[in-house]
């Protein structure tokens, strides 16, 4: 019973002195936090007092010392901050230290795009290619033409006779929209680069698409008719070439009403070239197509003499004597 008496004292005693080196310490720290030597007492009380049950009384002496301002790590004074009692720590951010992030992020994001544009422009005729433009238009410019086309705005139906450079014209102006669309991530499409992708374009002249449209029908065809027009209806940037040209039937005639219904209601990007005006077309198609290229397109009417005549006329002058 005395051996058991003795240990109960020892372990009383023990606590007690326990109790006053912890007592001791917390008096330290605070002594600490009220000199503003915040990391030495977080030091300490973080080894020596483990948090608990002292915690509460270290987070008020931090609290009754909060300063006036603090310093983040690169200097910047800082006056909005907070104490976190389980880090035993002040806690901010620094509105310098955001700013100088935001704007080194939006510099880098510049870089990018910069990078990426000279990549586009490196490539274009492999752009151009892949997005269906025949060879023989691939160097095709706006600076080839007056100086009032050269600042083209939304969709637009190319009127002409043939040969006056319609189709030169269009794919100017898809260059033109390649060289300065805006970078979209997770393209799905044909360049994608710095993460950052094109939006789709697409080239197609109306009688190509309708002859793919009647071959997806075959057993052995690799695309769907569905396929095909949501490729052609969903494009970012549409050229629909040489619209007119192509046999009517009741089919073809839906087919096209279906595409430019979609376009027209998202209001995607189109250009359309024909040889005949919008009353001609009408008269030879459809009012429906008229209509909705009318409410898609701005109407714009070129002029001159046939092109591709007047370069053979140059090439070889004729028999003489």
């Amino acid at each position: 019973m005395e051996d058991l008496a003795r240990s109960r004292e020892a372990i009383v005693q023990k606590r007690a002195e326990t109790q006053r080196l912890r007592a001791s310490i917390l008096d330290s720290v605070k002594k600490l936090i009220s000199e503003g030597n915040f990391e030495d007492a977080r030091a300490i009380a973080l080894n020596e007092l483990d948090g608990a049950p002292e915690l509460a009384e270290i987070t008020l002496a931090f609290e009754a010392a909060k300063p006036l301002s603090m310093q983040c790590e690169f200097g910047h004074e800082v006056t909005d901050f907070s104490f976190i009692p389980f880090t035993l720590a002040w806690s901010f951010d620094c509105p310098e230290c955001a700013e100088l992030k935001r704007r080194e992020e939006e510099w880098r994001k510049m870089e990018r795009v910069e990078a990426f544009k000279a990549r586009v422009r490196e490539r274009m005729m492999v752009i151009l290619r892949k997005c269906g433009v025949p060879k023989r238009y691939l160097l095709a410019r706006l600076e080839d033409f007056k100086s009032e086309l050269r600042s083209p705005a939304g969709s637009v139906f190319l009127a002409g006779l043939r040969g006056v450079g319609k189709t030169h014209y269009a794919v100017a102006l898809m260059r033109e929209y390649l060289l300065n669309a805006e970078p979209i991530r997770n393209a799905k499409n044909l360049f994608y680069e710095h993460g950052l992708g094109l939006p789709e374009a697409a080239f197609i002249t109306a009688p190509e698409l309708l002859l793919a449209i009647r071959d997806s029908f075959g057993e052995n065809s690799e695309r769907t008719e569905k396929e095909i027009i949501d490729q052609y209806a969903d494009s970012d940037f549409l050229i629909l070439d040489d619209l007119g040209a192509e046999k009517t039937s009741q089919y073809s005639l839906q087919t096209l009403y279906t595409l430019l219904d979609r376009r027209y209601r998202e209001e995607r990007r189109t250009v359309i070239t024909s040889d005949l005006g919008l009353d001609a077309l009408a008269a030879k198609l459809d009012d429906r197509i008229a209509s909705r290229i009318a409410g898609l397109c701005r109407v714009l009417t070129l002029k001159g003499p046939d092109k591709r005549v007047s370069n053979i006329s140059r090439r070889w002058p004729g028999p003489t004597g």
